[in-house]
């Protein structure tokens, strides 16, 4: 299946912007968001990072919110989430209920449920959501945004990982908008597009990443279907992979707090409001 660009809505490109295997990337020519340029039309992304997990080494795996991990590894989750709570309190200091699109196994649900926050969530997955419903005793359905029939508006949507996934993230962004309280927000994380990502080794995780964004063209993205950027981070998600491998020492402590600090971080997380 071939893309076209979500922002320009063209399949014009100016240049080859990187091969992998063999995945291309490419470079829209109006805008400048990179993207796959031939894309799979489905796949299991949580079947594939638990292959990922059994057949390669610690270092090339990215996705690591499982059950077991978070068990293993609670106070370095809790301070991700900690942050991102904090964030949202404060670009929304009332936010009372929150919707999380694409809620995984329900970690980030739980944790805000117990800062007393009403949650809800969805995701494609049986599995995740099972676990969600069962384990966790979570409020979480198996759907699509697509398909799901909002019965409410929330304070705060939160789509963490999950937009550079999407086919079409114009139709899920504008169903976002039509479902935010006014004055709500909207909490984004993707991957960031920088040449330089710290924690290092950090690959472009294709094919299952579609759109490869930086602060530029989210923010494009995002004032398309009526949002403005508020507040911007980059962060250093995905490096439970380094404690499987030993606790991280004080030198790496410090690189990964420095890229946060310079903002050079591989992940990029936004907080946008309604315009």
């Amino acid at each position: 299946m071939k893309l076209k660009c979500c922002i320009c809505s063209t399949d014009k490109y100016d240049k080859f912007f990187k091969k992998i295997n063999d995945f291309e990337l490419v470079r829209c020519a109006g805008c400048g968001l990179v993207y796959l340029k031939d894309a799979e039309e489905k796949f299991d992304f949580i079947q594939a990072a638990q292959s990922q997990i059994k057949i390669n080494s610690s270092q090339k795996v990215q996705y690591w919110s499982f059950p077991c991990f978070y068990d293993k590894y609670k106070p370095v989750f809790d301070g991700f989430f900690t942050e991102r709570l904090l964030r949202i309190k404060q670009f929304c200091p009332g936010a009372r209920t929150m919707f999380d699109v694409g809620c995984g196994y329900g970690l980030w649900m739980k944790f805000c449920a117990g800062q007393g926050i009403e949650v809800k969530g969805i995701d494609l997955s049986c599995e995740v959501v099972n676990y969600a419903r069962g384990q966790l005793h979570l409020d979480a359905e198996i759907a699509s945004l697509e398909d799901y029939r909002f019965d409410r508006q929330y304070d705060v949507m939160v789509m963490c990982d999950i937009l550079e996934h999407l086919f079409e993230p114009n139709k899920q962004l504008e169903k976002i908008r039509n479902n935010l309280q006014r004055g709500g927000i909207i909490f984004i994380q993707v991957p960031n597009l920088l040449g330089f990502k710290i924690p290092l080794r950090h690959s472009f995780s294709l094919p299952y990443h579609l759109w490869q964004f930086s602060l530029e063209t989210i923010s494009l993205l995002l004032k398309k279907n009526g949002f403005k950027i508020a507040g911007y981070w980059t962060g250093v998600m995905g490096i439970i992979g380094e404690y499987e491998k030993g606790w991280p020492r004080l030198f790496q402590r410090a690189l990964w707090k420095s890229a946060s600090l310079l903002r050079l971080g591989n992940r990029l997380k936004v907080i946008a409001k309604k315009i």
